[in-house]
């Protein structure tokens, strides 16, 4: 995207946030070098918009991307949340700087599609009803099992208990 297009977006209400300066691994690249991305992309994304920047990604997102050390480095950064690309929702108790995500897969993503055009458009034909009701029960279906397991492990992982940081 360029500065203008970031700006026009921000014009049009859409929350920017930080991402790194080269997207790496931060824990695979060091404290310092971690420190550096963290903070130097934020300063980089003030200057240029012009806006406090609250809100931090971690490169990659999954569990062997990023721990508490880097939690506590995006804290002190002065961000006030940050978002993973581990599986699930959030709450009020969610640790702010391991915030999860839903994802979509390509059949979710034709779902919502149709969805939406029923909403928009009015009726759809037999065919593609019967296409959305079959597509919402795989999904549901899908989703409860994906939880159930996941929800067991990322319910005792270390980075989620952001009370007592380390």
């Amino acid at each position: 995207l360029s500065w203008n297009r970031i700006r026009e977006m921000l014009r049009a209400g859409i929350e920017i946030g930080s991402h790194t300066l080269t997207h790496p691994n931060l824990l695979k690249c060091g404290p310092k070098k971690a420190e550096e991305e963290i903070v130097k992309s934020r300063a980089r994304l003030e200057e240029k918009l012009g806006t406090d920047i609250k809100l931090f990604a971690y490169p990659y997102g999954h569990a062997r991307s990023f721990d508490k050390k880097i939690q506590t480095i995006v804290t002190q950064a002065g961000y006030k949340a940050a978002c993973s690309t581990l599986p699930g929702s959030n709450g009020s108790r969610t640790n702010p700087y391991a915030l999860r995500r839903i994802s979509f897969g390509k059949a979710e993503i034709r779902y919502f599609a149709l969805r939406l055009a029923q909403l928009t458009q009015g009726k759809l034909s037999p065919l593609q009803s019967k296409e959305i009701q079959g597509m919402n029960n795989q999904t549901t279906r899908l989703w409860e099992n994906r939880y159930e397991k996941l929800g067991k492990r990322l319910a005792s992982d270390h980075f989620f208990d952001w009370r007592t940081p380390k």
